[in-house]
């Protein structure tokens, strides 16, 4: 299963002990970095294009690596605010 696919809702929701977190994406940016706005919310910028879920891949192996946790896009896959569970 790939990480952007809509069968990672069942997977999220079948986790009980998670966090929500939202996730604005700015693709096709000049390097991959992730910056803190607030508590529960941040900007991730990624090098890959938003078509074809390319973005959505390379910004959920970037929240991975940063948070440490295994993340899943539940909501906003077309879109450019996302929300996210993370796993506890």
């Amino acid at each position: 299963m790939k990480p952007w696919h809509p069968d990672s809702i069942k997977q999220a929701n079948a986790t009980f002990c998670s966090m929500r977190i939202t996730v604005d994406v700015k693709p096709k940016s000049r390097k991959d970095s992730v910056e803190v706005i607030e508590e529960g919310h941040y900007m991730v910028r990624v090098r890959a294009p938003a078509s074809k879920g390319k973005a959505n891949v390379a910004v959920t192996k970037l929240l991975k690596k940063y948070l440490g946790k295994p993340v899943y896009i539940i909501s906003g896959h077309t879109s450019s605010r996302k929300i996210f569970i993370v796993e506890e």
